[in-house]
Parts: structure tokens; C-alpha cells; sequence
């Protein structure tokens, strides 16, 4: 049974939060509590398999309820989901992971990346549990072993040392061959491990009481039984040979056994040694045997435990690798080696096992320092969890990495491929961005027909009017004037209308993009004198500073409205009697334009906004000119649409120098 604690001050979050869970998970037990404090209460009466923390509440924030549980050996093991409303928050996360979170979530919460969430720390969770568990019942079955061990051995090392001391003292005595015989005995008989005497011929001459309940049994019904009377003959025969083998060897022989005895199976390791007499004939041999059933089956069992950590090991969908840190001779960490790596990680890295094992980090990926160096032996060190992203460029994707630490100077990897919740996330961002330049673009145009439209409109029928009037009664006062304002109004009117005209055209995919072969130097020339009206009332000088030969490769009319606009707003902004300045400078791959004016320049911190739909900036020419605001825009447009840029270079009271330039291929 799936058990899951949440920790939220808001009863509304920790409600959606087990709905999703419940959902996907039927059988969990959740638990939920409305403060740090009752929490860690209920995270050490319940013993869950993961903790939802949100960072924020009050009296006792997420970080602080983390810190405590980590610390508390009842719930140290347990991992830590972060879920927080706070977007875009690095320093969060990252003191998230110091605290010892396994991972980090965002509210509202993503159905599918809670799941998948909630299903890797449960194998971490199984994982940890598992481990430490078997670690402890080993250790203590060792433990326990070693010290009987040590104790009867101690106490055989006395008995013998005692023996032998009497024997030397008192052997030419029958009273101390009697005392001998008796601490001989005595030694036979307490000895902590199970002693038997045989023949050569392999007959029972004596067992001490544990090596009869070794065989279930007394010793009485042993002692003068042959081998193959106690065993199987198969059985017995492997025996007599191991007799055989130290009745003619100098040295003790040591076997581990494994004895199908009729009531039970017991696993015995056992020292055969040859006794001789005072003439150095062999008249038996001894054999020492130490029951090791206990150890047997905890090492079976751990192997047990071991295979299906080796069985999740390779089904897991996550990547997971095994580290060593590798430390100079002052304790620094400078690289770590590859224990071991799953099929997952395998897949996802591009790195075949085989020929990651045993290998530096260094020579593996070909890069010094080791990738991460710092980050894992801090974990290998700490014991703490840390959890980050990155970006891995063989395989263009990128992956969420949990590290923690097995035992010190060792460290885990778990990696997450995260690239479609990534790419997923970019989507969403560059959806919202076009969305406001969108917007930008409805109210930009908008704004165009409620103020640019209309105030010129307004002018040219209240002075047309004004002029019908004045011709119906013969006076012809101000005429010319009149129709100079009503023609300057016209030109605004046409000129934002064909700005108009083009940018919808343009914003709705509508405009051909026919490129040709074009001489730049004639299509200036032709803007220049639709423009030069407009110059000569303000008795501004065109410069051209252009060569003979300018052939591009572009769309004629998109180049044209880009010149237009530009030697326009020149003429605009440049005080009367002053000067424009057209030049080029020829590059290999392209051809860059300039169009420089000494008028009255722009501000630092206006140069942003000119090519930008959402933000607006209308200033007036020396002369109160009126501008739409989208000449720019335009211009920025149909130049990125040739694969050229454009940018401005501005003084206030010195001067403007618009720059774009044309690939000319």
C-alpha cells in the first residue's frame, strides 16, 4: 500500500494535489496536514513513501520542515517533492535541493510529471528501504557470528595454552596425565565449535556435544560408526577422500559444506587436520567444524535482495549510473570512475557499458575537469541530495539529474530525459510572446485608425469646406494656403494608407516575396525623386555616395518601401537647409546601406522601441510632420525577410544614422 503525505497551508491545494494522486494511484493512503509542525508529526507516526512540502507557510516554511525531516533517522530516508506557485525562482530550487529535496514541482501541477514524479521516488524509496534493511540484518548476523567466534576461539587459545603448560609440567606423573585428560576434556567438550576424531579407515572415534547436534543427534550414536553409515555412500566417499587428503598432508585442509542432513540442510565450514603419536604415524584425523547455516542464508538472502535490485537496476525507465570519487593526494576531488551503468542510462547517453565501467569520467567524455566534479563530490561528501538541469549537445536533449550518495565517496546519477516538457515549455513561452506582439499588432492598428486616420481626414474636410465656401462667395483669401495644407494632409493620408496597405499584407502572409536581380543605386535614385518635393521645401541636401554598380539579389517593392520610409523619415527629422547622407559599403557576402541626416537625433532610451510593434513612439519632424509609427516596423520586417539586419547609430541635436544591410545572394 502506497502511502503519500502532503504539507500545504492552503486546504484547496492539498485537495487538487489528492485528487491527481488518488487518481492515478487508487490503491495510496493520503495524508495531509496544514502546517511544518503537525507534518513532521504525521511523517513520523505514519512512515509514508513520499512528502509532498510546499516552500511557503507560515510559522515553519517548507526548507525548515525538510531540514528537520532529514535530520530525524525515522524519516531521513523518506524523499521530498518541492511544489510551490513561485516560477523561475533559481535560488529556490537550488536551496530546495541543499536541504535534501529529491525533486521540485510547480503549481498548477502537471498531471503526467507528478506521476512520473511519484513513481521514481517510490523506487528510490523501495531502493533505500531495501538496502539499509538488508545492510543492518547482515550486519548484525556477522556481528553476532564474530564474536561468538572470537569468544570460542579465545577461550580455545586459553584451554590449549593451559593444557599445554600442564602437560609440559606434569607429564611424567600419572595424576598429571589424569589433570591433562581432564582439561583435554574439558576443552573437548566446551569448545564453541563442533570437534570430531576419525581412523584413517574414516570410523567415529570421538564427537564433543556440538558436533553431535551439528548431526541432530548424541554423541553415543556416533562414536565407532563408520562414514558410510552417517552418509549417503556418495556423500560418504567424498568425505573419506577429503580424510585421506590430511591423514598424508602436513597441513590443515579448510572445506565449506553444504549437509542434507534427514530432517533439516545445514552449511558447515570445516578444518580437517591429521593426528599423529609420538612416533609420527598418523593414527586419525581431526575435524573442526563451524556451523555457518545463519551466515549462509543471510548471504543468499542478500544475493536474493541484490539480483532484484539488479532486476529493477535494469528495468527502470530512468537513467541511473554508480560513481566512485576519485581524490588527489590533499583530499580534492579530480575526477570519479564509472561502476556501473543501466540499459536506460545507456539509451538515453549513447554510452555503451561495457565501455564505460571502470573508466574515468575524463576519458569517457573526453573533457577536463570531469563533468559536474564539484557538484557530486559534495554529495559524495555531504550525503546530501541535489537535483538540477542541464543540456547534453551530442544528443540535443536535455535531462533532470537527482544525485545521492549510496556510502561516502560514492554518488548515484538518476537522469530524466525532460526534453519534451522542455521543448513543451519553450512552445508555451514563444506562443505567449507572439500572442502579445498579437495584441500589440490589433492595438497598434487600432490606434492607426481611430487617431492617424481620422485627424488628417478631419483637416482635409474642414479646410476643403472652408475652401468651397470661399470660392462660392469669390473670395479667394487664403486659397493658396488652404490647399498647401489640404495637399500635405493628402500626402500623410496616401502615405500611412500605402504603410497601411502594406503592413496588413505583410502581417497576413499575403505579399509576395519575388526576388531579383535589382541596381540599387537607380532604385535610390527613383526614391529620391518621388521624395525630392518634400526636400526642396525644407531646402535639404541629398548626398549620394554610392557606386556605379549596387546589383542585389531582393524584392524590388519590399527594397523600395524600405528606402521610402527611411529617406522619408530623414527628411522628416532634419532641419531645414541641413543635409542626408546616402551611402554603401560592399562587403563579401553582403552589401550594408546608410542613410545618415544631421537633424534633431534620438533619445538612448527611445532607440528600442523604434522597430518594436508593442511599443509606441511617434515624434513630430522639425516642421510638426506626422508619422504613422509603422514605417519602422516595415522596414525591419522586409529587411530580416532578405536575411539582413537593421540598427540605428543617434546623437540628440547631431544627427541619426540608419544602417541595413542585404545578403547578396
Amino acid at each position: 500500500m502506497i502511502k503519500i503525505l502532503a504539507i500545504d497551508d492552503n486546504n484547496d491545494d492539498l485537495i487538487a494535489l489528492g485528487a491527481i494522486i488518488q487518481d492515478s494511484f487508487p490503491e495510496v493512503i493520503y495524508h495531509t496536514a496544514l502546517s511544518g509542525k503537525k507534518g513532521i508529526e504525521l511523517a513520523i507516526s505514519t512512515d509514508p513513501d513520499v512528502i509532498f512540502i510546499d516552500i511557503v507557510m507560515p510559522d515553519m516554511d517548507g526548507f525548515e520542515v525538510c531540514r528537520q525531516l532529514k535530520r530525524d533517522d525515522r524519516t531521513g530516508d523518506i524523499p521530498v517533492v518541492f511544489h510551490t506557485a513561485m516560477k523561475e525562482d533559481r535560488e529556490k530550487r537550488i536551496k530546495a535541493l541543499e536541504v535534501g529535496g529529491e525533486a521540485f514541482l510547480y503549481k498548477p501541477i502537471d498531471e503526467p510529471e507528478l506521476v512520473a514524479q511519484i513513481r521514481a521516488m517510490l523506487k528510490v524509496r523501495e531502493f533505500n528501504n531495501r538496502k539499509r534493511y538488508e545492510n543492518e540484518r547482515l550486519l548484525q548476523l556477522v556481528a553476532e557470528r564474530t564474536q561468538e567466534l572470537e569468544q570460542s576461539h579465545a577461550e580455545t587459545l586459553k584451554l590449549l595454552n593451559e593444557l599445554k603448560a600442564e602437560n609440559e609440567k606434569y607429564q611424567n606423573t600419572e595424576e598429571e596425565l589424569r589433570e591433562s585428560e581432564e582439561k583435554y576434556r574439558l576443552l573437548h567438550e566446551s569448545a564453541g565449535v563442533g570437534i570430531g576424531y576419525y581412523t584413517p579407515e574414516g570410523t567415529v572415534i570421538s564427537f564433543n556435544a556440538i558436533a553431535a547436534l551439528h548431526m541432530n543427534g548424541k554423541r553415543e550414536d556416533f562414536i565407532g560408526k563408520s562414514i558410510y553409515t552417517l552418509f549417503p555412500n556418495e556423500d560418504a566417499d567424498h568425505y573419506m577422500d577429503r580424510i585421506k587428503k590430511a591423514a598424508n598432508s602436513e597441513n590443515s585442509l579448510e572445506f565449506e559444506d553444504k549437509v542434507d542432513l534427514p530432517t533439516d540442510v545445514k552449511w558447515f565450514q570445516s578444518v580437517f587436520t591429521r593426528i599423529l603419536n609420538s612416533s609420527n604415524q598418523v593414527i586419525g584425523v581431526q575435524i573442526i567444524s563451524t556451523e555457518i547455516t545463519e551466515q549462509k542464508r543471510a548471504e543468499e538472502a542478500l544475493k536474493e535482495s541484490e539480483s532484484k535490485f539488479r532486476l529493477l537496476f535494469t528495468q527502470m525507465s530512468e537513467g541511473f549510473a554508480l560513481h566512485k570519487v576519485i581524490y588527489d593526494e590533499n583530499h580534492t576531488a579530480v575526477d570519479y570512475r564509472i561502476l556501473d551503468i543501466n540499459p536506460a542510462f545507456e539509451k538515453q547517453v549513447g554510452i555503451q557499458a561495457e565501455k564505460a565501467k571502470g573508466v574515468l569520467a575524463t576519458q569517457l567524455y573526453g573533457v577536463s575537469p570531469a563533468p559536474y566534479i564539484d557538484i557530486y563530490a559534495q554529495v559524495a561528501e555531504t550525503g546530501e541530495h541535489y537535483f538540477f538541469q542541464t543540456y547534453f549537445p551530442p544528443l540535443d536533449r536535455y535531462f533532470q539529474i537527482s544525485v545521492f550518495s549510496p556510502n561516502p565517496g560514492y554518488f548515484a546519477t538518476i537522469f530524466v530525459d525532460i526534453t519534451e516538457r522542455r521543448k513543451a515549455e519553450e512552445a508555451i513561452k514563444e506562443n505567449e510572446s507572439r500572442l502579445r506582439e498579437l495584441n500589440a499588432t490589433k492595438d497598434k492598428f487600432f490606434s492607426i485608425i481611430a487617431h492617424d486616420l481620422k485627424s488628417p481626414f478631419n483637416s482635409i474636410l474642414g479646410l476643403s469646406n472652408m475652401l468651397a465656401d470661399q470660392v462660392r462667395e469669390k473670395n479667394h483669401e487664403g486659397i493658396e494656403e488652404y490647399a498647401g495644407i489640404i495637399q500635405k494632409s493628402t500626402q500623410r493620408v496616401f502615405d500611412l494608407l500605402m504603410n497601411l496597405l502594406e503592413w496588413s499584407r505583410s502581417q497576413t502572409g499575403r505579399m509576395e516575396f519575388s526576388r531579383e536581380y535589382i541596381e540599387l543605386g537607380v532604385l535610390i535614385n527613383e526614391v529620391i525623386e518621388l521624395l525630392g518635393e518634400s526636400a526642396h521645401l525644407k531646402s535639404i541636401t541629398i548626398i549620394r555616395e554610392l557606386p556605379r554598380n549596387m546589383l542585389v539579389f531582393a524584392d524590388k517593392a519590399m527594397i523600395s518601401t524600405i528606402l521610402r520610409n527611411l529617406i522619408s523619415n530623414a527628411i522628416k527629422f532634419t532641419y531645414p537647409g541641413g543635409k542626408i547622407v546616402i551611402s554603401s559599403d560592399k562587403k563579401p557576402d553582403e552589401l550594408m546601406i546608410s542613410i545618415s541626416d544631421n537633424g534633431i537625433g534620438i533619445k538612448k532610451e527611445v532607440i528600442d522601441k523604434l522597430f518594436r510593434i508593442d511599443e509606441t513612439y511617434i515624434a513630430p519632424g522639425t516642421q510638426e510632420e506626422k508619422g504613422t509609427g509603422l514605417g519602422l516596423i516595415l522596414c525591419k520586417e522586409f529587411i530580416e525577410k532578405h536575411g539582413g539586419k537593421i540598427w540605428v547609430e543617434s546623437e540628440v541635436d547631431k544627427g541619426s544614422t540608419f544602417y541595413f544591410t542585404i545578403p547578396k545572394n
